[in-house]
C-alpha cells in the first residue's frame, strides 16, 4: 500500500503505463484501485455531461461527496476489494 502514498508516486509517459503499474499490485489492492478509480472517473463524467449538457455546475466538493457517497454504496452492497482499500 505504500505505492499508493503521493511519496511514492512517479512520473508516468501515458495512462496505459500507468495502469500497467497498478495492474502489478497485489491483485486484491488493483481489484479496490480499479473499482476506485472507476467511481471517480464517473462522477467527473457525470459532472462535465451536467456543466455542458444541463448547464449546472457543482462545486468540487459537491462532486467529492457525491464520490464519497458512490464509495459507500458500492462498499455497502458488497465491493469487498474497494473496501479493503479503503479500511
Amino acid at each position: 500500500m505504500e505505492d499508493l502514498l503521493p511519496a511514492a508516486w512517479q512520473p508516468f509517459q501515458s495512462v496505459g503505463e500507468w495502469w500497467t503499474m497498478i495492474a502489478r499490485l497485489p491483485s486484491n489492492d488493483a481489484k479496490g484501485l480499479h473499482s476506485l478509480i472507476i467511481l471517480v472517473i464517473w462522477e467527473i463524467w457525470l459532472e462535465c455531461n451536467a456543466r455542458i449538457f444541463k448547464h449546472k455546475e457543482s462545486l468540487c466538493p459537491m462532486v467529492i461527496s457525491r464520490i464519497k457517497d458512490q464509495v459507500s454504496n458500492w462498499m455497502a452492497l458488497g465491493a469487498k476489494h474497494l473496501a479493503a482499500l479503503l479500511a
